[in-house]
């Protein structure tokens, strides 16, 4: 009978699920009351033959996981994951290609809910995957983080995955004296994760892998691009002005009918959350590199709005092909907490965070910088009012219910503040009647409630 027969396969897994426990604990935690006995020498001998065979083994277990002959699913995968760590413990991976393999095909075979016991072990595999990753050199990472990117096209724990990867990049990016040529290479190869996220969030049909992709790219804007400027005062390299205008275009057409349609678990609210989020930190992070890009912001500011529109049955035909314009995925307007985010974003937008605290001396500087941010921004903000108003103007067959109006205030009475009378003027010549008194209404309650006055 061949050594690797599937069935001897699983025989000798299910038989040595409690040896590879122990060979495991001996060889990567040294813990055992083997190596309290001095007999931590025989660690070398025990792997002699061993790391070939657990290779072959490993993969027609993961075959077999997946056939319907396979008796006891549970002990197999437990004695796939002791065989991992060992592995990986080893370096025997023949390339970062084989490792991701391995680490996504124990993923895919996980259950979805697990004991604390299990959980535990679970941690312990995801941190020598990235202990595995943390040693490549930037053309291994790379390689890793692009195989996982395809991989996870439509498949969320191939995301995962990724995650995990971006915790773990190589030494060299995480230490202050780190090489130039190192932080170069990350920062690439960073752009380059960054890049096809953003495309990939167009291509994909699945809601959750959506939201996870937009977590990644929130990751990248957040956390590894701040790592990677330690070294430089200098705007970071991994989100480069294309990799912005890519992504607030893609962000509009999610937002959009051209949005491919999503199916999943995950709601409407669970998916603004995540492009809101992203839309946030763009604005707190980059929002002086935004201050030439306003033009492709207040599209998707716009194509935002039409998010919170409930179009009713009264609505006729062409008002629900012009006006109303939900993309597919919204199968019910987004709600209270998601307005809130959104009116997070218009504050941020009228109001960003300034930077320009080099000194208390300054301060007259940082006052002259904002008012020019305020006044670029008023440029874009008429545009904005518009679309709101008209959407606002078409009650009752388009309705933005008062809960998620009252949400929003907020956002619009920060857009009031930085709007100057040219502006205004501008709005009120270009809507019709309803129109406009909608906009004075909206003006005179900024007035009496949101306009702040220095004492």
């Amino acid at each position: 009978m061949d050594l690797f027969e599937s069935r001897a396969v699983e025989k000798g897994l299910l038989q040595a699920v409690y040896l590879l426990e122990t060979l495991r604990r001996l060889l990567v935690d040294g813990n055992t009351r083997m190596d309290m006995h001095g007999l931590c020498v025989c660690k070398t001998y025990l792997t002699v033959g061993l790391i070939e065979r657990f290779g072959h083994a490993f993969g027609v277990a993961v075959k077999l996981l997946h056939s319907s002959t396979c008796q006891d699913r549970e002990l197999v995968l437990r004695s796939l994951e002791e065989i991992f760590e060992i592995l990986c413990f080893q370096k025997a991976f023949e390339s970062p290609v084989v490792l991701c393999a391995a680490y996504i095909a124990l993923l895919k075979n996980r259950p979805s809910l697990q004991e604390t016991t299990k959980g535990t072990k679970r941690v312990r595999v995801d941190s020598c995957f990235g202990g595995m990753v943390s040693t490549l050199n930037s053309v291994g990472y790379d390689f890793v983080l692009q195989e996982m990117l395809a991989t996870g096209l439509e498949d969320v724990e191939a995301l995962a995955a990724l995650g995990i990867a971006l915790d773990n990049c190589p030494d060299g990016a995480n230490l202050p004296l780190a090489t130039l040529m190192i932080v170069e290479d990350i920062s690439f190869t960073i752009a380059k994760l960054l890049f096809g996220l953003t495309r990939n969030i167009l291509t994909t049909s699945s809601s959750e892998v959506f939201v996870a992709q937009l977590k990644l790219i929130l990751k990248i804007l957040q956390e590894k691009v701040t790592l990677l400027q330690f070294n430089s005062d200098s705007q970071p390299k991994a989100v480069s002005k294309w990799n912005l205008d890519h992504l607030i275009a893609n962000l509009t057409v999610a937002c959009s009918p051209a949005c491919p349609h999503l199916q999943g678990s995950a709601t409407p609210d669970d998916i603004f959350d995540s492009i809101g989020s992203v839309t946030l930190s763009l604005l707190q992070l980059y929002h002086r590199r935004l201050s030439s890009k306003y033009h492709l912001l207040v599209r998707l500011l716009q194509t935002i709005l039409h998010l919170f529109i409930l179009t009713t049955p009264l609505a006729p035909r062409p008002l629900r092909t012009t006006l109303s314009r939900p993309p597919p995925w919204l199968i019910s307007p987004c709600t209270v907490p998601s307005a809130k985010l959104f009116s997070r974003i218009l504050t941020m937008w009228a109001d960003p965070p300034s930077t320009l605290w080099r000194s208390e001396s300054k301060r007259q500087k940082m006052t002259s910088n904002v008012a020019k941010t305020g006044k670029a921004v008023s440029k874009h903000v008429p545009w904005f009012m518009m679309e709101y108003v008209a959407l606002l103007a078409e009650y009752p067959e388009l309705v933005i219910e008062q809960g998620v109006q009252k949400a929003l205030a907020e956002g619009v009475y920060a857009l009031f503040g930085v709007l100057g009378t040219y502006e205004r003027e501008m709005c009120m010549a270009a809507l019709d009647g309803s129109g406009r008194g909608i906009f004075k209404n909206l003006w005179e309650e900024w007035n009496k409630f949101g306009r702040f006055v220095e004492q």
